[in-house]
């Protein structure tokens, strides 16, 4: 399936948002359950550079809204 939407889509946007949905959901599910807040830092770091490195202006636009969250 990636690679069907990869090769109509060379920008690999659809794959990002995919990714950075993923990213998403495993820090809210850290937060949700009240984990080591190491580990939750360490989720937050890998969302926020996901996001901030794939260029994406609505991306950009949801990191800074969950950073200030």
């Amino acid at each position: 399936m990636w690679n069907a939407i990869v090769d109509e889509h060379v920008s690999d946007q659809i794959l990002s948002a995919f990714i950075a949905k993923e990213e998403l959901r495993m820090l809210v599910a850290t937060v949700r359950v009240g984990a080591d807040p190491h580990l939750t830092r360490h989720r937050l770091h890998n969302f926020l550079s996901w996001y901030i490195n794939s260029s994406i202006p609505e991306l950009l636009t949801l990191a800074t809204t969950v950073d200030a969250w």
